[in-house]
């Protein structure tokens, strides 16, 4: 079986008819489509193995975001360079669309949560509208009433987690019950930071969206 490099320069060294594909893909051949990104994949695996990408973005999202790049060079071309030209024409296209991923998730993270930028992964300090969960049960008092309305509020708090997706439960244990930052469950969870980031604000929007009428009420 080949590997993923040999793949690559096979792809280059084999003489492969891009214009002529690209021409009947232009007049509608489906099936042209399907030769160009057979014949313009192994750039794209090759580079899942570039530890810049694949530790930013993940293999998934390589594919997803070249696979974008492909389609749109395709649509917006209305003709390819030289036969022998074109490998380096996708390479270029495919590294650019990656870059641009990863600065647009840097971006993200500065303007949505300036924290990160500054260095911050503590879940208070990251995250404040992640505390509504623990202020609204810390304010109950020492009445009777109101320490039922705590435990209460406390158990469906608890359920509510248990009903988030498997990866969002998994980040909100590790910050709430494991005391871990967000670093090591990036690690628990082997992806990114950006990607643990992303899912812990998901399941703050899930668990407000589950929570908030139990607020509300009590």
């Amino acid at each position: 079986m080949k590997s993923t490099a040999s793949m690559a320069e096979t792809a280059e060294e084999t003489p492969i008819p891009w214009n002529q594909w690209f021409h009947q893909y232009k007049t509608g051949d489906g099936h042209a489509a399907h030769l160009l990104w057979e014949a313009a994949k192994p750039f794209a695996v090759a580079l899942t193995r570039v530890p810049y990408f694949r530790n930013r973005l993940g293999c998934d999202e390589i594919y997803s975001v070249t696979g974008l790049a492909f389609a749109k060079l395709l649509q917006e071309r209305d003709a390819l360079p030289a036969d022998e030209e074109t490998p380096y024409l996708l390479k270029c296209a495919f590294r650019r669309e990656l870059v641009d991923a990863i600065h647009r998730l840097d971006y993200k993270a500065k303007h949505e949560q300036p924290e990160i930028a500054a260095g911050k992964t503590d879940a208070e300090d990251a995250e404040p509208d992640s505390r509504f969960t623990e202020t609204a049960a810390a304010d109950a008092s020492s009445c009777p009433e109101e320490q039922y309305e705590h435990t209460e509020l406390r158990n469906k708090v608890r359920m509510a987690i248990r009903r988030l997706p498997k990866e969002e439960m998994k980040v909100i244990r590790g910050l709430y019950y494991e005391h871990k930052d967000m670093k090591d469950i990036a690690k628990d969870l082997h992806c990114t930071f950006q990607t643990a980031y992303w899912r812990r604000r998901r399941a703050f929007l899930h668990l407000q969206k589950m929570l908030d009428p139990c607020v509300t009420d009590v």
